[in-house]
């Protein structure tokens, strides 16, 4: 895993169900509830951009309306 150079898509290999088996197990589970949370955080910035995006036009307008009305 160390070699992955940061590939969340590699998997440890389980070869036994011992120890050792269930420590590789659960890490697997571990890199996968870490990836939803990553896609999850992903998407939740995707829409404070847009929103943002939205705000920062909307401003514009406000702006440009009071400067109107105040002339």
């Amino acid at each position: 895993m160390s070699d992955g150079d940061g590939d969340l898509t590699r998997r440890i290999e389980v070869f036994s169900n011992d120890e050792a088996g269930e420590i590789a197990k659960n890490f697997n589970a571990f890199i996968d509830h870490l990836i939803s949370a990553m896609s999850t955080i992903t998407e939740s910035a995707q829409e404070v951009t847009v929103t943002s995006n939205e705000l920062s036009a909307t401003s514009e307008e406000s702006s440009a309306i009071a400067g109107q009305i105040a002339l």
